[in-house]
């Protein structure tokens, strides 16, 4: 559910607004996840924590918070344009223990053994190789630290994530998924990722589902903030035409109005924990 740098549809350009409304949802959708992942690997004062993955700041600048002024973050995503814009909510909310980089999620050009934990809030799932991204984790981090990992579950438990790719495929012709492939729900099966983390190097792993849902004020507005925030089944549309790309965003947001009762539009959803530590 991370932004990207792919067009949204209008001219190429992701709207700010739009993505500033998208992640007051997703921060609210992802908090009962998030503060389960952030307990099990014991964030608090003092540590030196990786965030891979960490788009805007969705958790870092909360776990800068936790951490203190004793402790660091390292912010860590491909997309410089978001982290330029974790620096500036870092900067606005005065959390000077916050430093971002460049780096490659599956590849962490960090020294070896010099975390005391690690997470990866919705990045995972999306790596092309996710065990890499695993090891390379575990490399990273010292003896007795942990890692976090949040991911979704099943598209039948995310509506609000299945129908727009549901509805994108079929009005592209575009196959289904390819089985193992990266993707939004390719690690919601709690005993693959149990096993991939295991794989990896990891003891005492434990993975947890967490129900929460997502609330939008309708629709209409859920999914206009998704298309300007370059989000959702954006990439899938990146070589249609304007055309195409209304009829298929204005069918979205039609599919969606079924969630809607009582001037709000809320989604259910389900994502699951997985934490692992470096023995």
């Amino acid at each position: 559910m991370s932004g990207s740098n792919t067009d949204g549809g209008n001219g190429g350009h992701r709207s700010p607004e739009g993505w500033n409304r998208l992640e007051a949802m997703i921060e609210g959708f992802a908090a009962p996840a998030t503060d389960r992942m952030l307990n099990l690997c014991g964030i608090e004062q003092g540590l030196k924590v990786l965030d891979v993955a960490a788009g805007t700041g969705l958790p870092s600048l909360q776990i800068a918070e936790r951490v203190g002024k004793e402790g660091s973050v390292l912010a860590t995503d491909m997309s410089g344009e978001m982290l330029d814009i974790l620096k500036k909510k870092a900067e606005a909310a005065e959390l000077e223990n916050v430093e971002t980089r460049i780096m490659d999620g599956q590849n962490l050009d960090v020294p070896a053994a010099s975390f005391d934990a690690i997470v990866c809030q919705f990045g995972l799932m999306l790596f092309p190789d996710p065990d890499q991204s695993l090891r390379s984790m575990f490399k990273a981090l010292r003896n007795e630290g942990r890692a976090g990992v949040i991911v979704f579950t099943t598209p039948d438990k995310n509506p609000h994530m299945a129908i727009p790719a549901s509805i994108t495929r079929k009005q592209l012709n575009l196959p289904p998924p390819e089985p193992g492939r990266s993707g939004h729900f390719s690690l919601g099966d709690p005993g693959l990722l149990d096993l991939k983390m295991k794989d990896a190097g990891f003891v005492n792993v434990v993975v947890e589902p967490v129900t929460t849902e997502l609330s939008a004020n309708s629709a209409d507005e859920f999914a206009e903030s998704m298309r300007d925030a370059g989000g959702g089944p954006t990439p899938m549309l990146a070589k249609a035409d304007n055309a195409t790309k209304d009829t298929v965003w204005s069918e979205i947001a039609a599919s969606l109005k079924k969630f809607e009762r009582a001037n709000r539009c809320t989604f259910p959803g389900e994502l699951l924990v997985g934490v692992g530590t470096r023995p």
